[in-house]
C-alpha cells in the first residue's frame, strides 16, 4: 500500500510539473509570438484627437481600412475632442500596441511647450508611427481683403489674426505670422478650432489664419477664404499657385529661425502612447510606410486633400518634435510673441 501511495504521488508530481512546464512554454510562445501574428484579428482603438467631421477625422477614416488591411487588425475610429483624445491616449492609453492617436503635429509641440491649460502628455514621450498628412502652413485671408500681396499688408492697420487657445497652433501660427511678416493688429483668439475661425472670417470678425495647407485648394473654391501665402521657401502641392513668404522677400533674420522652423511645422502625427514594446512600434512604422505604395489610399487621401503626399517615417517624426521640444530657448520666445499680439474676442 505504501508503494503504491509513493509511485501515485511520484506520478501526481510528474504530471504537476509537465503541467507546469507546458503552461510556461505556452505562455512564452505567446510572449514571445512576432507584432505581425500579435495584430491578426485584434481592434486597434483609432483615437480622432479633434471632432466628429474635421480635417483629422477625415484623414484618420480614409487611412483607418488600409492600415487595418496591412496588419490585419480591425480598426475602431473613435473621434474625441482635441485635449481630451490625446490626454486618454497618453494617460490611460495601455502600451499594449491597441490604442493610437491621430493629432497635428504643431498642436501637440505648441501646446506641450506653451503649457496650455489642460495638457497632460510631454510631446517626445509619445512613440510616433508616422506622419500621415506632412502637410505646409498656409495664411489664408478673408476674400472680402483686396490686398494684391505683402506690402499692400504691411501698410494696413489693425488687422486681425485669428487663433483657439492663447497657446495653441493656430494662435502662435498667427502671431509669428505678425512678427515675421511685419504686420499691425492683433491675435484674437478664443475661437472652437478651424471651423468656427473659418466662420469668423466671413463673418469679418477675423482677417486670416495659419494653418496647415490640407483642403487649401477647396477651402478656396468653396469661397469661405483665399490663400495668400505659404510660410517656408517651397510652394504646396495642394495649392501651388500661392506663393511663399520667401518668394515675398521675406527674410528670417537668424535669432528667428527656430521660430521660423516651428511656424512651418504642418502634418497629422499617428502615435502610440508611452511604453509600447520597441518591436510593435517598429513594425507599426514599417506598416504605414509600406502604404506610401498603395495605389488605393493615395487616391483616397487625393480626394480629401487635394494631392498625395507619402507619409513621413515615425522616426523621423520622433526626432523633429522632439528636437523642436528640447530647444529652451524657443518656448521663451513664442510665449514673448504671443504675449506680444494675443487679444481675445
Amino acid at each position: 500500500m505504501a508503494n503504491r501511495i509513493k509511485r501515485s504521488k511520484a506520478i501526481l508530481c510528474a504530471l504537476a510539473l509537465s503541467f507546469a512546464v507546458m503552461t510556461a512554454c505556452s505562455q512564452a510562445a505567446k510572449e514571445t509570438s512576432s507584432p505581425a501574428e500579435f495584430y491578426k484579428g485584434k481592434t486597434v482603438n483609432f483615437i480622432v484627437s479633434s471632432g466628429p467631421g474635421s480635417g483629422t477625422d477625415i484623414i484618420a477614416r480614409a487611412i483607418a481600412p488600409h492600415i487595418g488591411k496591412e496588419i490585419g487588425a480591425t480598426m475602431k475610429v473613435e473621434a474625441m475632442g482635441s485635449s481630451e483624445g490625446r490626454n486618454y491616449v497618453y494617460t490611460q492609453g495601455k502600451p499594449d500596441g491597441l490604442t493610437w492617436v491621430i493629432h497635428s503635429s504643431s498642436s501637440l509641440v505648441s501646446d506641450d511647450i506653451l503649457k496650455t491649460p489642460g495638457v497632460q502628455f510631454e510631446t517626445e514621450k509619445f512613440l510616433f508611427l508616422a506622419d500621415v498628412n506632412p502637410s505646409r502652413r498656409i495664411m489664408q485671408i478673408s476674400p472680402k481683403l483686396t490686398y494684391k500681396n505683402l506690402d499692400e499688408m504691411r501698410k494696413a492697420k489693425g488687422v486681425k489674426g485669428g487663433g483657439t487657445t492663447a497657446a495653441g497652433a493656430l494662435a502662435t501660427g498667427a502671431a509669428v505670422a505678425f512678427e515675421i511678416l511685419g504686420l499691425d493688429g492683433k491675435v484674437i483668439f478664443g475661437y472652437n478650432g478651424k471651423k468656427e475661425l473659418m466662420l469668423a472670417i466671413t463673418r469679418n470678425e477675423v482677417d486670416f489664419m495659419v494653418t496647415n495647407d490640407d483642403g487649401a485648394l477647396q477651402d478656396e473654391k468653396d469661397g469661405n477664404i483665399r490663400n495668400f501665402l505659404v510660410f517656408g521657401d517651397k510652394r504646396s502641392e495642394v495649392a501651388p499657385a500661392v506663393p511663399t513668404i520667401v518668394e515675398a522677400g521675406v527674410k528670417v533674420p537668424k535669432e528667428m529661425e527656430t521660430v521660423m522652423a516651428f511656424a512651418t511645422t504642418g502634418g497629422t502625427a499617428v502615435a502610440l502612447p508611452p511604453g509600447v514594446a520597441q518591436d510593435k512600434v517598429e513594425y507599426l512604422r514599417k506598416a504605414f510606410q509600406n502604404l506610401n505604395g498603395n495605389k488605393d489610399l493615395q487616391k483616397d487621401m487625393e480626394t480629401v486633400n487635394g494631392a498625395w503626399r507619402a507619409f513621413v517615417p515615425g522616426k523621423q517624426l520622433q526626432d523633429d518634435l522632439t528636437r523642436m521640444k528640447e530647444n529652451k530657448s524657443l518656448a521663451g520666445q513664442l510665449n514673448d510673441i504671443v504675449a506680444k499680439y494675443a487679444a481675445t474676442k
